[in-house]
Parts: C-alpha cells; structure tokens; sequence
C-alpha cells in the first residue's frame, strides 16, 4: 500500500505544481486579438469584392486591339488623338496589371495573416509564451494591421481610378482605332 500511496503523492504534487505555473490569459490580449482577426477578414472581403472578371475583361479587350493601338502611334495624330491613346496605353499596359497584381499579393498576404493571426490567438489563450512576448506579437500584429488597412485603402481606390479611366479613355480610343489615319 505505501508504494501506491507514494505515487499518488508524488503525480498530486507534480500535477498541483505544473498547474501553479500556468498562468491565465491576458483578456486584454485576447480582446485585441479578436478585433485584429474581424479586421483582417473585413479587409478580405473588401478585397475579394473587386470585380478581378471586369478588370480581366478590359485588359482583354485591350490586349486585342493592343497592336492596332501601338499602330497608330507611328501615324499622324493630332495632340489630342495622341493624348487619348497615350492616356488609354498607359492605364491598359501599366496601370491595370499593377493593380491586378497589387490585388493579389494583398488578397495572399490577408490570407497569411488570417492564418497568423489565429495561430497566435491560440497561443494567447493557452498563455505558451511569455506576457512580454505576447506583447510583443500582439503589437507587431497591429502595425501590421494598420499596414493592410491602408494597403486595402490604397487599391480600392486604385481600382476605382482605373475604371473610370477605362470608361473614360476606351470609347475614345475605340473611334481613333476604326478611323483610318488622315492622307497628306
């Protein structure tokens, strides 16, 4: 019976003893945690709800008439001829895939975050690391944060320029095509 006994003594000592050293979450941490995470997936929905179909469909029609385009620049052109296609070739050829690449380096990078962020608010409630590096990642996560709001900022209203653009200068560029350039 006493060897029993010893044992049951000991695994009650040694369980009361890793228990003691557990700590309890920082429910500041984790509450920073939650706003982070329904940010991050605001932000991806933000940037999921671009119209990628519409803007692959105007670089689509661009890149069919793309060689007519680049044509006509070697034909006499009024300034304002030459200003519209410029202005049309220079939106279709730089603008849109920047976006369209912009779009989704950003819609991976919410992803990588949202993966991140979980992973860490795990950790936070488990406490598996120390306050301080808690807070340490808690706080980088927040930079990072602001760091993605203003990235989603910034291409949303790049994808608003470049569409009013496009309805702009495409109708423009589409008569200046069919029209033949002027004899001398």
């Amino acid at each position: 019976m006493r060897p029993v006994a010893a044992r049951l003594l000991f695994a009650g000592c040694f369980c009361s003893a890793i228990t003691a050293c557990h700590r309890t979450p920082d429910v500041q941490l984790l509450a920073t945690m939650d706003r982070l995470t329904r940010q991050n997936d605001s932000l991806r929905s933000l940037v999921q709800q671009v119209d990628t179909a519409a803007l692959e469909h105007m670089q689509a029609l661009f890149n069919s008439d793309r060689n007519n385009i680049e044509q006509r620049f070697t034909d006499t052109l009024t300034t304002a001829e030459a200003e519209t296609l410029g202005n049309y070739h220079r939106l279709m050829a730089i603008a849109l895939p920047r976006v369209l690449h912009d779009r989704d380096v950003l819609h991976a990078t919410l992803d990588s975050t949202g993966t991140r962020l979980w992973q860490l608010q795990h950790d936070v409630e488990h406490a598996l690391h120390t306050a301080e590096q808690e807070q340490l990642h808690v706080a980088q996560e927040q930079a990072r944060a602001i760091r993605l709001k203003q990235a989603t900022t910034d291409l949303l209203a790049r994808v608003e320029v470049v569409q009013r653009d496009h309805a702009h200068y495409r109708p423009s560029a589409e008569r200046l095509l069919h029209r033949t350039a002027p004899t001398p």
